[in-house]
């Protein structure tokens, strides 16, 4: 079977970590039979703003094309404008970036689906290129799309609906995105398929030689994700502090706009002997990181899954997360980890004590976190269930 994959969440030269899950996913797809072609669309802004901002000339740096992992992608140009203006607009703009290039993929590589990733921009692009071809494609849902696009305007909620509706399947990443599709979009049941993401291979496996990064003696806390306000970071600050003691040591690792409030925070809370921020790190680093970690704490909200969750799991770690978000669908309360309030502080607070105080039951709960991992949330189980969706779809070949 023949699939060309539309992303613009992709690792490319300059933001070599973005989208690695699509690439993971990509990867295993190739392992189980699939052949596969990668469209990455990428943002491009007019002159000036092009090269007087950071972001936007790291855009035009990336190459037309490349290959990662054996995989060949294709990056081609679509316009859009800073600040998400006009962004119900982009789908057309990924379209008319596109169209060409997929004609030419088509000639030497006669692709039987089309998977697109998010349904604004990707998703509409790929419903324009299955009219032109009349190839089915499949849209994934990851979250942006329900959490926010869906609320800028009437005409984007409108296109990523329609988007829905016309995909020959609809995979989302949760059961939380599936409950929000009914309240908001109601896109028919039989259209809906929900596969959860998968680990990468290198949280399955023990580090070898792993440096040390916590001090001997006390717990060791991590967080790992991008400083923004929803990642809830300043609360699990909050909630440290309030413990009668500080037999903990707190590493946050990942950058963002919040890091200096948050770094500012650590401050006025007394926490800087027991709080380290270190930054954008590699994810041979966050691997080595939740190896030697205990507990992994992310009470964030507006989450429809959470990869890193069980990427914590899968090195031991029991995990905090927030009622209500995706992380419920990963962890059982209990038996892997604990959920609490989001932007609540006492129950959290009283997590953290609970367990620092009990080091044989996180122990226990790390435990049963590595099996859950190894048993649910591969990308081998993830891609066999996402080919299923291929094989059921008209006119394609069967692996």
């Amino acid at each position: 079977m023949k699939v060309l994959i539309i992303s613009h969440m992709y690792p490319s030269s300059t933001h070599p970590v973005y989208g690695t899950f699509v690439h993971e996913q990509v990867k295993e797809l190739i392992r189980q039979g699939c052949e596969v072609r990668v469209i990455s669309p990428i943002k491009s802004t007019p002159f000036p703003i092009n090269l007087l901002n950071e972001k936007w000339r790291e855009f035009s740096e990336i190459p037309k094309t490349d290959v990662r992992d054996g995989v060949k992608i294709y990056h081609p140009r679509y316009l859009s404008l800073p600040r998400n203006i006009l962004f119900e607009r982009n789908g057309d703009h990924m379209y008319k970036g596109i169209k060409h290039l997929v004609n030419e993929v088509k000639q030497d590589f006669d692709f039987d689906v089309i998977h697109a990733h998010v349904a604004l921009p990707d998703g509409v692009a790929a419903n324009l290129v299955s009219k032109d071809l009349g190839v089915p494609y499949v849209v994934t849902i990851h979250g942006e799309d329900f959490f926010k696009s869906i609320h800028l305007n009437d005409k984007a909620k409108s296109l990523i609906e329609n988007t829905m509706n016309q995909a020959a399947k609809v995979i989302l990443v949760s059961e939380r995105l599936n409950k929000i599709n009914q309240t908001h979009l109601q896109v028919p049941d039989e259209k809906i398929k929900v596969i959860h993401n998968g680990i990468n291979e290198l949280f399955l496996e023990r580090c070898e030689n792993a440096k040390t990064y916590f001090p001997p003696g006390k717990t060791r806390i991590l967080s790992v994700c991008h400083l923004v306000v929803r990642k809830g970071i300043e609360f699990n600050l909050r909630a440290l502090s309030k413990l009668g003691h500080r037999n903990f040591h707190y590493i946050i690792a990942g950058d963002g706009p919040e890091r200096d409030a948050l770094t500012q925070l650590t401050k006025e809370l007394d926490l800087e002997g027991n709080v380290e921020f270190l930054g954008a790190v590699k994810p041979e680093v966050v691997k080595e990181l939740m190896e030697e970690s205990e507990v992994f704490s992310l009470p964030s909200w507006n989450e429809a899954f959470g990869v890193v969750y069980i990427e914590a799991m899968a090195s031991g770690n029991a995990v905090i997360g927030c009622i209500g978000e995706g992380v419920e669908e990963i962890i059982t309360v209990n038996e892997e980890g604990l959920l609490v309030p989001s932007k609540e502080t006492d129950t959290l607070t009283e997590a953290f004590e609970y367990l620092i105080e009990n080091p044989a039951i996180r122990t226990q709960m790390g435990m049963r976190a590595v099996n859950k991992v190894n048993d649910q949330f591969t990308w081998k189980k993830n891609v066999s269930e996402i080919i299923n969706v291929y094989e059921g779809l008209p006119n394609v070949k069967v692996i």
